[in-house]
């Protein structure tokens, strides 16, 4: 069975997807670990790894966008520019491109060069837990620091945001297993909800900031009237409002690897 055909047997928007959200998943795995792992083939594992997750967000991104179209004619090209998306992604995961990227990560994983560095010989002989605690640490100042000023951040600062924001979520998740006291149990879990609750926001305005250029790509050029008028409940001013203070509730929360 080739990789299409699975795909469509097991439900083409699920299968896809959740290809989409592991690659994330590793993806941030490699920069919660990067100060090990660290060495000449990660740069250009991490450029293909991103390579593959935007195909595959294309797929993800026509997806949240085709409900919000009444119209049906744009409805129609942009169910077309989806199948054409997802032609695409399921061309990439089958290709040799995807097959060598697979083997190479699993190589580098087991013998790479990062397991011999002396630059990061300290590094690797660190306890998990206090690897843990530098890395968390880490990767939440920049959250904070790209935060500052977040209502008037552009669209790009915005996404750099999400994207740390995420990466730091899955941290919190890879790790949370380490810090098991009770207390640390309950910060863990209001940790993780300011994060989400900043995830979502800044996804809603990721989504609207890239809603034109999707129908641009789809043949659909040019403002339509709906656009110019806020949604019910997903007004940007307020979507923004809802970010800051998830912003500043973040910054607030206890850290519970402490």
């Amino acid at each position: 069975m080739t990789v299409r055909d699975y795909t469509l047997a097991r439900g083409d928007v699920d299968v896809v997807h959740q290809a989409r959200v592991a690659l994330r998943r590793l993806r941030s795995a490699l920069a919660a670990f990067a100060p090990v792992v660290g060495d000449d083939t990660l740069d250009r594992l991490k450029d293909e790894l991103r390579w593959l997750a935007g195909v595959l967000g294309a797929v993800r991104d026509l997806d949240v966008l085709i409900p919000k179209r009444r119209d049906a004619a744009e409805r129609a090209a942009l169910e077309q520019a989806r199948r054409e998306a997802f032609d695409r992604a399921i061309a990439a995961l089958s290709s040799a491109r995807a097959r060598a990227l697979m083997l190479d990560l699993s190589e580098w994983l087991a013998c790479g060069d990062w397991r011999r560095r002396p630059s990061s010989a300290d590094m690797r002989a660190l306890p998990l837990r206090d690897f843990a605690i530098a890395a968390l640490d880490r990767l939440r100042r920049k959250v904070k620091k790209r935060g500052r000023d977040l209502a008037d951040l552009d669209d790009e600062a915005r996404h750099a945001l999400r994207k740390d924001t995420k990466k730091l979520r899955y941290a919190a998740e890879f790790f949370a297993c380490l810090f098991e006291g009770g207390k640390q149990q309950r910060r863990y879990r209001h940790f993780l909800e300011t994060l989400k609750t900043l995830q979502d926001a800044l996804g809603l305005l990721n989504d609207r900031a890239n809603r034109s250029k999707h129908l641009a790509e789809a043949g659909l050029g040019g403002v339509f009237p709906e656009m110019e008028m806020p949604e019910k409940g997903t007004d940007a001013a307020r979507i923004l409002k809802a970010a800051v203070e998830a912003h500043d509730a973040f910054c607030d929360a206890k850290r519970f690897w402490r």
